[in-house]
């Protein structure tokens, strides 16, 4: 039984000798890097939520600036037409408000596929929030142009 036991401890004691503890630097090592891994993933799913946050509170503040602000384009008769994304989009108007586009005393702005006529300051105040929802003002750049046909009079009530 003694030799018995003494064969055994001998054979622990081998292979203890064949197990080399990691040197307790490389741990504190690995345990400082997995930290800062963690750290950097926490960080950078934080700004993703903050920055869903802010584009939804951004979509809320559009929607308010434009319950607030849209003028009603109730009993209108004229279509006005304009190019939204590159493609051509009508909406039924006043003829007062027909002008008033045409002026660019009032602008175009769309909200969840609804485009609703509002002011230029309160366009300015969704631009801030979301400027692709305000419609661009069409800049014909016929600056050259009407020189030359400054001496040809358009009658007043000239309907295209």
């Amino acid at each position: 039984k003694k030799a018995k036991s003494i064969n055994q401890s001998k054979r622990k004691k081998r292979k203890a000798r064949g197990k080399k503890p990691p040197p307790p630097d490389a741990i504190k090592e690995k345990i400082l890097q997995e930290a800062a891994d963690k750290a950097r993933r926490d960080r950078e799913l934080n700004r993703a939520r903050e920055e869903k946050a802010a584009a939804r509170s951004a979509r809320s503040q559009v929607a308010q600036i434009l319950e607030q602000h849209a003028l009603s384009r109730e009993g209108g008769e004229d279509v006005h037409q304009f190019v939204f994304e590159g493609k051509v989009k009508q909406i039924v108007v006043t003829a007062e408000q027909r002008k008033r586009l045409s002026a660019g005393t009032l602008r175009i702005v769309r909200d969840r596929d609804q485009f609703y006529l509002v002011e230029p300051g309160a366009a300015d105040l969704v631009a801030l929030r979301d400027p692709k929802a305000v419609v661009p003002q069409s800049d014909d750049g016929g600056d050259d142009l009407d020189e030359h046909y400054k001496n040809f009079e358009v009658p007043d009530d000239l309907m295209w």
